[in-house]
């Protein structure tokens, strides 16, 4: 058997009786490159001091590797930001409490980059991090 990615979702929206979702639930489930194989879920505990980087263990983030996130906590948000290089950056979502970043396939790291950081607003959050290689399963 293959090692296999499975990717879910679907967003609904609801605004004063009208109802705006995605038509289906997407579940789509691809092959990893069979090299690869490491993967990781862990809690993450975020501080507001700084943004830090999500803890991906042993994960070889110089192929392409899948990401999900999950604000654990009940109060305060979470916010993720996206760095093209040590000098450009964005703030590219934001998790309120209990809400998701992903699933998301990311692209390989050259030198450190693209990656992602995380910072909490107001006070120190748990967060759920689940993190595996990817590859290219066409390679």
């Amino acid at each position: 058997m293959a090692n296999t990615i499975s990717f879910t979702s679907r967003l609904s929206i609801a605004d004063d009786g009208s109802t705006y979702a995605s038509t289906a639930t997407t579940a789509t489930t691809v092959n990893v490159e069979s090299t690869l194989g490491c993967a990781k879920q862990s809690a993450q505990k975020v501080g507001t001091g700084a943004f830090e980087d999500i803890d991906t263990g042993d994960v070889d983030l110089e192929e392409e590797y899948v990401l999900r996130l999950e604000n654990k906590d009940d109060t305060n948000y979470v916010e993720v930001k996206f760095f093209v290089d040590a000098g450009n950056s964005a703030v590219c979502a934001i998790m309120r409490p209990g809400e998701p970043f992903g699933p998301i396939r990311c692209p390989a790291q050259t030198a450190g980059y693209p990656k992602y950081q995380m910072q909490a607003n107001t006070a120190e959050c748990k967060v759920e991090v689940v993190v595996g290689e990817a590859g290219d399963p066409d390679a």
